[in-house]
């Protein structure tokens, strides 16, 4: 171990630490930055992992205990993409459709994930 200038990966700010190499070296500092990131990193990628699952559960084979039918890994994938755009706060909201279903991702402190189907009963009288 040696003391090396370690660099908050979020702010540039530098101090010196006694690390292994220069990324631990940046990685110790990052973590105890007055700027706050490191938290702010951790906690979205806790809720894209959060979402992964989620996701899985409405839209995946486990959705066949809510009555859905699972949908294609593909259409998993553009949803977690677009769920990670929301946690990045680049989007606020979006909703798919497949077929009668719908898929609402919705941001905030609070990551919201819906689905649900459109039933519809009509019937003509002449």
């Amino acid at each position: 171990m040696d003391y090396m200038i370690g660099r908050c990966r979020f702010c540039g700010s530098e101090r010196d630490v006694l690390a292994d190499d220069q990324e631990r070296a940046d990685e110790m500092v990052s973590k105890e930055c007055a700027c706050g990131q490191w938290e702010r990193e951790e906690d979205r990628l806790r809720k894209k992992f959060l979402l992964k699952n989620e996701l899985a559960r409405l839209l995946g084979d486990g959705c066949q205990e809510m009555g859905f039918t699972p949908l294609s890994p593909e259409v998993i994938s553009v949803a977690y993409a677009v769920g990670e755009l929301i946690i990045d706060e680049k989007m606020e909201k979006a909703t798919l459709k497949i077929g009668r279903d719908s898929v609402i991702i919705t941001g905030g402190v609070k990551i919201g994930v819906r689905r649900n189907r459109k039933e519809e009963w009509s019937g003509e009288v002449q």
